[in-house]
């Protein structure tokens, strides 16, 4: 495994590595470490890869809808992003070093070691 200059850990391009898992964006696919693979959708895959962009940074909620739903009326972006969240820490939940959280007003965090 390499190491990019910016430290984020990279298994080959364009293949990150969140705890036990490995992302590739490209094809939108989480695999765990037991290889174990998960197809994500594409919306899923933009949000993990823009959360995981920021690691162990706030990423606030109306830069993520305004990202992904800038056309939407606001309750439904904000519900979509919601469930969105809630599945992508179904799929990461077999690593408890990994973790998207909530921070109360201000947006989510992906942390991992």
């Amino acid at each position: 495994m390499s190491r990019k200059a910016d430290g984020k850990s990279r298994v080959k391009e364009g293949i990150h590595k969140i705890g036990k898992y490995t992302f590739d964006p490209k094809n939108f696919i989480l695999r765990s470490g037991n290889s174990e693979k998960k197809i994500l959708t594409a919306r899923e895959s933009q949000i993990l890869e823009l959360l995981l962009e920021n690691k162990g940074k706030i990423v606030k909620r109306e830069d993520i809808i305004d990202r992904f739903w800038s056309n939407a009326e606001p309750f439904y972006a904000s519900r979509s992003l919601d469930v969105f969240i809630t599945k992508l820490r179904k799929y990461i939940s077999d690593d408890a070093s990994v973790s998207i959280k909530n921070v109360k007003t201000k947006g989510l965090i992906l942390d991992f070691d």
